[in-house]
């Protein structure tokens, strides 16, 4: 096994040009260095040797998806208040901004993985779920290679 640059299509642009390993709004993906600027480089992808070229190497396994629940406005409002807090001191408690935190309590905006999790474990509250995406992701791999995040809308469409 050797460490290298693995020349696939970016999972946000779709760029056929060596990609980078990069957590971009909570998620871990492989973008081109243009689209890793939305996030945070983490690592180049760990590559094999196999015949003709590199390839990724694929975790054993279903693949688990977490996704924040679609009711996380309510129920982050719901245990600050439980808390006697103001927007201002929940911010504070919390050390992030106001504006983000009133923002996501009015569901104009969802909280990243990260600070979903933050959330949860300084609220006591559940807000992540968790999906395994094997079935739709076997089947996506039978037609047109793995899943990207144009198809992952096209799924939550659906």
């Amino acid at each position: 096994m050797s460490m290298g640059k693995l020349v696939t299509s970016c999972d946000m642009c779709g760029k056929q040009e060596n990609l980078v390993k990069a957590m971009v709004e909570g998620v871990e993906m492989n973008v081109c260095r243009a689209c890793a600027g939305f996030g945070k480089i983490m690592q180049q992808p760990r590559v094999f040797s196999q015949g003709f070229g590199y390839q990724k190497q694929r975790p054993a396994g279903p693949e688990i998806i977490e996704v924040v629940a679609d009711d996380y406005a309510f129920k982050i409002k719901q245990s600050r208040e439980k808390r006697k807090m103001n927007q201002e001191e929940f911010a504070r408690f919390l050390g992030e901004k106001e504006s983000l935190l009133t923002s996501i309590e009015a569901g104009r905006q969802k909280p990243t993985i990260e600070l979903a999790k933050k959330l949860e474990k300084q609220l006591n509250i559940q807000l992540i779920e968790v999906i395994k995406d094997e079935e739709q992701k076997s089947e996506k791999s039978l037609k047109n290679g793995p899943l990207t995040i144009g198809d992952m809308l096209q799924m939550k469409k659906n």
